[in-house]
């Protein structure tokens, strides 16, 4: 019965008919992809996994920084190790003058969104999870952006032993930089997001917020 309404979901969202989640209704789409905890996994890098949802590609892995790609947008994503292994906290003030601006508290992790209009594009910046994910998008993308940087964050987990050995010897890699190479690699299926969230309907609504941006 379960496989049965699993395949249900899947068509809804492959035809479009789906109305759980609003794709202009930011508040949402955090509170329900990063409201539950998940344990899926598809990619390793040193002191850290997570998990790449479908359609988003690793495209370069540097230490602590991941270029990713989704579609003809860029991810740009930092893992702020240092922060983790301290335990700090954000202290993050929402800013009006934003197109959207919030702070993100789900299962005691803390965070930040940020959506800024640039030209005819809209920068998306994320901080979640100890970790930040940044891109440019159409406004019309914003939406389904929000839901794979939110899987992504939220997937994300630590390895301790690594993180300490890698911070008592004062690894200089532990800094942001940007990407420009390509070499993709693993990314998720659609069916375990179904598996893990049990709902993901995707609804436009034209009366509510919308904007975005892309590189």
């Amino acid at each position: 019965m379960r496989k049965f309404i699993i395949l249900i979901l899947c068509l809804f969202v492959l035809t479009g008919c789906n109305n759980a989640v609003n794709m202009n209704d930011y508040d949402s789409i955090f509170k329900t992809f990063l409201g539950k905890e998940t344990s899926l996994v598809n990619v390793y890098s040193k002191g850290y996994k997570y998990y790449l949802p479908s359609g988003v590609k690793l495209v370069k892995s540097n230490n602590y920084n991941e270029k990713l790609q989704y579609d003809d947008s860029y991810y740009y994503m930092f893992v702020d190790m240092v922060s983790y292994y301290y335990g700090t906290k954000i202290d993050y003030t929402i800013d009006p003058s934003l197109y959207y601006s919030n702070v993100l508290e789900y299962n005691d992790t803390l965070g930040y969104v940020e959506i800024s209009k640039e030209d005819d594009l809209y920068r998306i910046k994320v901080y979640y999870n100890y970790a930040s994910i940044e891109t440019y998008v159409r406004e019309e993308d914003i939406g389904k952006n929000l839901i794979n940087i939110s899987c992504i964050l939220n997937s994300l987990k630590f390895n301790n032993v690594v993180v300490k050995s890698t911070i008592e010897g004062e690894d200089v890699s532990l800094s942001e930089e940007t990407f420009d190479f390509y070499t993709p690699r693993n990314e998720g299926k659609f069916i375990d997001y179904i598996n893990e969230y049990d709902e993901y309907e995707e609804v436009s609504d034209e009366n509510n917020i919308g904007n975005e941006g892309n590189e």
